[in-house]
């Protein structure tokens, strides 16, 4: 592998050294309250992967030096083609490092916003194989607790990984419902189900059954179930007691038995929901006709409008827009009545004209 580039500038708060312990960074991929996650290359190895580190201001502070920690462990445990590998975790100069596999594609998040709305087959099988890394991440006691789109990450070949482990929850690390920290709420608020709301650490597996559910709607709609709630007051009523959409209404070429599942997912009371291997399972009738690595391929060409690549394309609605408002079309019996109407007025009219002719003429004479 070649020597690797320049660096990129650093964000306020991230300490960026040309080496982190035995890595050479290239550049920022991504940051958030956890870390930034920097490009970087192995010199032994000659590989490149995906680094992540603590803030400087969070690497001292040891309730987020534990939660990191927790969440090298948390990947160190898993093993499987839809999760992100963890490869090596150390510490560099008192700042902690997680290195892991270097994902080469697209979120969700992204192809949702390029594309609009997925073809029924692609959403499922972007589902189908986030269901199987998280029944995965399940039996090994890991709940992930911030399922959204941009933490499902396509690659090129048609592999979907779930991504980011940071507000993981250990199944048996608090068996008597301790929290780590002292944050309102730890999630994502568009894609958190209602027990998440209440306390995130009592949550099992089904919240990410909740989350899961969030994410297939929003790719088949083009938008999570409550949007356009503004503030978390009203997202927090919305996932507590407001029944999400019918997908069957928003998009004629879902299957009924595919609105189903997305509304026992998004169900209320977590027992309601199915556990991931069953929706692994389910989902798998739906997904004839996949083709994510052709996804992939229009989402970096921002194919959204005007991409051609002469293969069939499964049916969709015309427009990317989300959740578009039917527009009710004047029926054959609304046009039989409107005529009917017309004729009447026009009898009426000439009666009435007869007569007033007829009283004219009878007061001549």
């Amino acid at each position: 592998m070649t020597e690797p580039s320049a660096i990129d500038d650093l964000p306020t708060g991230f300490p960026m050294p040309e080496r982190i312990g035995p890595f050479l960074v290239r550049r920022l991929i991504g940051r958030g309250g956890m870390g930034a996650v920097y490009e970087a290359y192995h010199e032994r190895l000659g590989k490149t992967v995906a680094l992540k580190i603590l803030p400087v201001q969070n690497s001292i502070h040891p309730e987020y030096h534990a939660r990191f920690e927790r969440e090298a462990k948390l990947v160190g445990r898993l093993n499987h083609t839809n999760v992100v590998q963890a490869t090596d975790a150390g510490t560099a100069e008192g700042v902690p490092y997680l290195a892991m596999e270097l994902v080469d594609g697209i979120d969700i998040s992204k192809l949702v916003r390029e594309l609009g709305p997925l073809t029924v087959p692609d959403a499922v099988e972007v589902a189908r194989q986030a269901a199987a890394g998280l029944a995965h991440a399940h039996s090994r006691g890991v709940i992930h607790r911030d399922i959204k789109p941009s933490n499902l990450m396509i690659t090129s070949d048609g592999t979907v990984k779930v991504l980011d482990l940071g507000l993981a929850l250990c199944a048996d690390a608090f068996p008597t419902g301790g929290q780590l920290t002292g944050a309102t709420y730890l999630g994502t608020q568009d894609y958190m189900s209602p027990e998440q709301w209440d306390d995130p650490s009592l949550v099992d597996s089904k919240a990410d059954m909740y989350g899961l559910g969030c994410v297939l709607f929003q790719m088949l709609a083009g938008r999570s179930p409550f949007a356009g709630r503004k503030t978390a007051n009203m997202k927090l009523k919305a996932h507590h007691s407001e029944v999400p959409p019918d997908l069957g209404e928003i998009r004629k070429d879902v299957p009924p038995l595919l609105a189903a599942l997305v509304h026992r997912l998004l169900a209320k009371h977590p027992i309601e929901r199915p556990f991931a291997g069953e929706v692994q399972a389910e989902l798998a009738a739906f997904a004839t006709g996949s083709n994510l690595p052709r996804l992939v391929e229009r989402g970096r060409l921002g194919a959204a409008e005007g991409f051609d690549d002469g293969a069939p394309t499964q049916a969709m609605p015309e427009s990317k827009r989300p959740l578009p408002v039917p527009i009710v079309l004047a029926t054959p019996q609304h046009m039989s009545r409107a005529t009917s109407l017309v004729l009447w007025a026009m009898v009426m009219s000439i009666l009435a004209a007869s007569f007033v002719v007829g009283l004219i003429l009878i007061f001549k004479r």
